[in-house]
């Protein structure tokens, strides 16, 4: 971490933010088995870090529930007409999706919803000879983004996604918490693909132009624990079913240094 960096901080990570962070776990870890307390507790860890990260060039900011579309382009027959506004990205906002569109990604044995609903072409004898349809989605627990100023043509692009799981643990049976909490994230990593492969159809190669996501992180959180990949759009697929073993995000009475090490690497643009 840059000196810049590490003054940062320490002047976020003072002893009241310490406390508090503390307190979350404290009530998650009552629950233990309830997801919503440990997503109140990552996300004001993630607030607490973006702030460290963040700068007058580049800025951090946490997205809770985005959905990202599995979307791919289908020809139609050459005499298809429109009936109806076609599910694409540009009418997406204003047509009424079904329900199905907003369930959970909880599950991570279910497969990606299969949303392939009919779209239709621009016009009779439009040029645009195809459709966008969608495939399936998947929406993460969180997602970081990194909001770069001073360009105009850059819009917020994801960093981050972060998959949060409740730690329940059978004390009766003496089992060890990161025992735990590697079993449930080697159970998740088949859901993170899913959600990758969603995000990088999401954020496609433009013809000829940079690649939108030339990199991204996925956090799988189990409880108080956490381990973190690095994948491109071309090795997202290889995400390995079994990682290795997890991180605490407490290191004695502050937030694990490592975490803290990381989390600037979240901006890609060069950090002070």
């Amino acid at each position: 971490m840059s000196p810049a960096l590490a003054s940062r901080s320490q002047g976020f990570l003072h002893q009241k933010q310490i406390h508090f962070l503390k307190a979350l776990f404290d009530h998650a870890y009552e629950t233990m088995s309830t997801e919503y307390p440990w997503y109140l507790l990552w996300n004001e860890c993630f607030s607490v870090l973006n702030m460290i990260a963040s700068d007058d060039h580049v800025r951090l900011a946490t997205g809770p529930q985005q959905q990202f579309t599995k979307w791919s382009h289908q020809p139609l027959p050459p005499d298809q007409v429109i009936t109806h506004l076609p599910n694409t990205r540009s009418n997406q906002a204003t047509v009424l999706s079904p329900p199905l569109l907003f369930q959970d990604d909880d599950d991570s044995d279910c497969p990606m919803a299969d949303l392939s609903f009919e779209s239709s072409v621009t016009s009779e004898g439009s040029a645009n000879d195809f459709s966008e349809v969608v495939e399936g989605y998947r929406v993460p627990d969180f997602t970081i983004f990194r909001y770069v100023f001073g360009n105009s043509k850059s819009p917020p692009l994801p960093s981050a996604l972060v998959e949060n799981k409740p730690l329940d643990i059978d004390r009766a049976r003496g089992v060890l918490e990161q025992d735990t909490a590697l079993l449930i994230m080697d159970r998740t990593t088949a859901q993170a693909r899913e959600q990758l492969e969603c995000l990088f159809r999401e954020y496609p190669l433009g013809p000829g132009g940079p690649d939108p996501l030339p990199k991204v992180y996925h956090i799988i959180i189990a409880g108080g624990w956490y381990r973190i990949h690095e994948v491109t759009r071309n090795n997202w697929h290889q995400l390995p079913n079994k990682g290795g073993n997890p991180t605490y995000m407490f290191a004695g009475e502050s937030v694990n240094p490592e975490l803290l090490e990381f989390w600037p690497a979240l901006r890609f643009q060069g950090f002070s």
